[in-house]
């Protein structure tokens, strides 16, 4: 017992040392602060797509999928709504100033799409809930999440430095397959 005592305190005597020393060089320990955000912006996501087809089954409309191109740039425009702290569905970064420019940059190429935003400074919890219940009393909003031609779906999330979480949800439908060149 004596053993694994001073082991472990060795280990917790080094693993402070390292820490210390991160702290004297200047280098703080960012990483997992970057991690547990992305973790609970992805679980934040995954809300906001779980009450998406909570709100579909209800009307029974076909549900969506999840998309990983649509997914990929939701995320990315949410990032910068989140740095810029403004929400709009024009940007100023190059390349990326339409929702259709995102779209062509990101490789998703679906014959119809349509974008929703929103943000919530009321923390994540319930933030599925509440993102998806305000697109409900918007009919803008109502009409892109309940229309029976989107199946594919995209949810982004990130958290602003003040605390605000910014929501990106992109719906796609896939183009019909090109017929094959005749012989």
């Amino acid at each position: 017992m004596r053993r694994l005592i001073a082991a472990a305190l060795a280990l917790s005597s080094a693993a402070a040392i390292s820490a210390c020393s991160l702290l004297l060089a200047g280098i703080t320990p960012s990483t997992s602060d970057a991690h547990r955000t992305a973790t609970r912006s992805d679980s934040v996501a995954r809300d906001v797509f779980a009450w998406a087809n909570r709100v579909r089954r209800d009307a029974e409309v076909p549900l969506l999928r999840r998309d990983p191109r649509l997914e990929s740039v939701a995320a990315r425009y949410s990032r910068e709504l989140a740095r810029r702290g403004e929400i709009a569905h024009e940007s100023p970064t190059r390349g990326g100033e339409t929702p259709a420019a995102r779209l062509a940059a990101g490789g998703a190429r679906f014959a119809r799409w349509a974008e929703n935003l929103a943000w919530t400074s009321a923390g994540p919890r319930g933030a599925g809930a509440r993102v998806v219940n305000g697109w409900m009393f918007s009919p803008g909003h109502r009409v892109h999440l309940l229309d029976v031609g989107f199946r594919h779906a995209g949810t982004g999330v990130a958290e602003a430095a003040d605390g605000t979480w910014y929501v990106v949800q992109l719906y796609g439908t896939r183009p019909a397959p090109e017929p094959p060149d005749p012989p």
